[in-house]
Order: C-alpha cells, then sequence, then structure tokens
C-alpha cells in the first residue's frame, strides 16, 4: 500500500493482493496523506468478488514470476539476466519475457524490473508509461 497514491496517479483502480484478495483503491488521492491514513481510509475496500486473470501457469512460469520477487525494489535485471538467474542459457530471453508477460499481478511478482538490454522499456501489460514511472519512483527511493 505504500506506493498506491503512485498507483493511483498511474490510473489503477484495482491492486491486486493475492489470487482471491484485491483492495479497491481510493478514486481520490488528495483525500490521504499517508500509507497509514490510506489503509485506514473508509476509501480503501477490500473487494471479495474480483479477481485477477484466471491463467494457472506452468512450473517454468511460476520458477520465472518467483525469481521476479528476488529482484531488489529500485534494481533491474535484462530478460537475459533473469534467464540465466533461473539456469537457462541467455538466449532463452524471448521465453522468460514470454512467461514475464502472462503474469496477472504486476505488483506482486514485479516484472516491471525487466528490461531489454538497451533499457529502453518494451511490453508491459500495465502499459509503458506505468512501467517507466514504477522504475522511476523506485530509483528515486
Amino acid at each position: 500500500l505504500a506506493s498506491s497514491s503512485v498507483l493511483l496517479s498511474l490510473g489503477m483502480k484495482f491492486l491486486f493482493v493475492s489470487a482471491s484478495i484485491c483492495v479497491r483503491l481510493p478514486s481520490d488521492s488528495a483525500s490521504w496523506r499517508t500509507p497509514l491514513s490510506f489503509a485506514n481510509s473508509s476509501y480503501c475496500q477490500v473487494c471479495s468478488g474480483l479477481s485477477p486473470p484466471s491463467y494457472r501457469p506452468c512450473r517454468a512460469h511460476k520458477k520465472i514470476w518467483n525469481s521476479l520477487r528476488t529482484i531488489p525494489y529500485g534494481e533491474t535485471l535484462t530478460y537475459s539476466e533473469l534467464a540465466v538467474k533461473n539456469g537457462l542459457s541467455p538466449k532463452a530471453a524471448r521465453s522468460v519475457g514470454s512467461a514475464i508477460g502472462k503474469n496477472p499481478l504486476l505488483i506482486v511478482y514485479p516484472c516491471h524490473r525487466v528490461v531489454p538490454k538497451s533499457s529502453v522499456p518494451r511490453g508491459f501489460r500495465g502499459g509503458l508509461e506505468m512501467k517507466s514511472s514504477l522504475l522511476t519512483l523506485e530509483q528515486a527511493h
């Protein structure tokens, strides 16, 4: 929830916490100033009737997704570096990108931290503007 105001400004309406729980984000980010006031806010509602896409990942995709969580906040890896980190050839970068592209929990599994060798953000389900903004936010803190 700490970066909810940033997510709101990027247009996110829901933050999925798990496969069955999401948090409805308030539409007025000026109504709260800190993560604690946000969490205590009556505007913050848990939505039990919503869930992210129901894709059931294969074992290889789960492994890639879990490795995304090991990339430190504020740092990035290239697709080929993530492939090597998972015991694959650097040439498996496209396969890694395909697995990342199926990630329905963009913040839980921080796929925005994986960038091409050129360091120019490409292919993010939340949109390139959001990916760039998340990377900028993390690098600033």
